[in-house]
């Protein structure tokens, strides 16, 4: 692990509650590594603590097999080789696209400066003041100088929330591709669920200050650990059921659904399971059997609430319906369920 968080805590002064509580993940070299949570959950804050901006209150943080911070030991922000890109930039307006890269620098050439420009996707730009720059290229030249510092990590906050959406996903494409292509580790902060999907090779999901799971994007999706994992990495149903005598499949209210992820649970164990909305398809013979009561169009997919009704149940659920299909509030339709993205919550 090139950066290694041990049960960090850090409280703000004037808080009954801890910004963050107990955190402990590691950063392999090279890898692009997400903070997701919504707001106030403690990723901003723990960018901060390892950048040493702020002191933990208690852990350890190591960097390349230092300890930068820790009750016994502190190694200032200037000193823990830590490139960082800010929400607004924050790039000098008065000076030049070169003089903003190389600002502080003394052991860089200009020959390496313009191959920064380059690998940005800036060349020719150079002599330009931010003010000429569109939002992108601006967000670019700030990557550079974080780049162009050889740091151990690059740590990005939130760089995407001030763009358009159509820039933000050119801009997600460019600066991922651009990282990956420097060798460099880095570390996003977002509490854009697509984002962390997209751009990383492991996501560490915040709530509350306290870390709710981390893996891969896929197992993050497919593999929810908990209810909030579940409900805010993506879209969700959640249910009870309880495990089937095959151990591939979960009882619940609405009938028997397969499930190729139950985690080895035996057979009649209760579990809470998470049901995609990706998990419906459209079946004339399908056992999950509705009304359309709520329709929204996104163009690339139909979010449509189903109300499952009965004498014994009463229940909606999400489900995503092609847009070449049409359809409309009142219409009656039946499902069958696929098994991809059915998983039992928990370990």
């Amino acid at each position: 692990m090139i950066i290694e968080l041990n049960e960090i805590t850090k409280t703000y002064p004037g808080c009954e509650s801890p910004a963050v509580k107990d955190v402990s993940f590691g950063v392999e070299a090279g890898e692009v590594l997400t903070l997701l949570g919504p707001s106030g959950c403690g990723k901003t804050t723990l960018l901060r603590l390892i950048a040493g901006l702020e002191r933990p209150d208690s852990g350890q943080i190591i960097i390349r097999d230092q300890e930068v911070a820790s009750s016994k030991s502190w190694i200032a922000p200037e000193k823990r080789e830590i490139g960082m890109v800010f929400q607004d930039y924050a790039l000098f307006p008065h000076l030049s696209v070169v003089k903003n890269i190389a600002f502080g620098l003394k052991n860089k050439s200009k020959e390496e400066i313009q191959e920064i420009l380059e690998l940005v996707g800036l060349k020719g730009y150079g002599n330009k003041n931010p003010a000429e720059l569109s939002g992108g290229q601006q967000q670019r030249v700030a990557l550079a100088r974080a780049l162009v510092r050889d740091p151990v990590v690059v740590l990005l906050d939130e760089p995407f929330s001030n763009l358009d959406m159509n820039l933000r996903e050119k801009m997600r494409r460019d600066v991922t591709r651009i990282i990956r292509q420097s060798g460099t580790t880095a570390i996003f902060v977002t509490h854009d669920q697509k984002e962390a999907l997209s751009i990383s090779d492991r996501i560490v999901v915040m709530n509350e200050g306290q870390v709710e799971q981390q893996g891969t994007p896929r197992e993050i999706y497919e593999l929810p650990h908990t209810n909030f994992v579940a409900s805010f990495v993506g879209q969700s149903n959640i249910m009870e059921g309880t495990i089937g005598t095959d151990e591939e499949s979960v009882i619940t209210e609405l009938g028997t659904f397969p499930c190729q992820h139950t985690h080895g649970k035996a057979a009649g164990e209760k579990v809470t399971i998470s049901v995609r909305p990706d998990s419906f398809e459209l079946d004339s013979q399908g056992s999950i059997q509705g009304e359309i009561e709520d329709i929204l169009y996104k163009g690339e997919t139909i979010d449509a609430v189903l109300n499952v009704a009965n004498d014994e149940i009463n229940q909606s659920l999400l489900v995503h319906i092609h847009p070449e299909v049409k359809v409309k509030n009142g219409d009656q339709l039946s499902f069958r369920i696929l098994p991809h993205f059915v998983a039992v919550i928990g370990k």
